[in-house]
């Protein structure tokens, strides 16, 4: 398996952290978000991983091994939702691939749409 370096290594110990706690940093901010209102499997598996932090200090979640163990399934759910805070930041040439459709392409500071 490949190591994936965190963005923010001085905060996190792995990057599976670092996007579960950018989930939670989205759904406590000041802007309510909504996605999980009946879902119980989403809020259930948000829930799930214990915290605890390393020896520098960053944060590191429960194995998912551990979690299968512990509750007899694993957070995939959790999981697909954390992988959406991947990066920080989608640059417009990521969405190059685009050109190809004879759609337009509506451009927002952070949101590309095909029309």
């Amino acid at each position: 398996m490949a190591v994936v370096l965190c963005q923010e290594q001085e905060r996190y110990a792995n990057r599976r952290a670092e996007m579960w706690n950018r989930v939670n940093e989205w759904l406590t901010a000041e802007l309510p978000v909504s996605i999980i209102d009946d879902n119980s499997l989403i809020l259930s598996d948000l829930t799930t991983p214990k915290k605890k932090y390393d020896k520098l200090g960053r944060l590191l979640l429960e194995a998912k091994d551990d979690i299968k163990k512990r509750i007899g399934r694993s957070t995939d759910v959790g999981d697909a939702l954390a992988l959406t805070f991947a990066e920080l930041e989608y640059h417009k040439n990521t969405y190059d691939y685009f050109d190809d459709y004879e759609e337009d392409l509506y451009v927002d500071d952070n949101f590309y749409i095909r029309l």
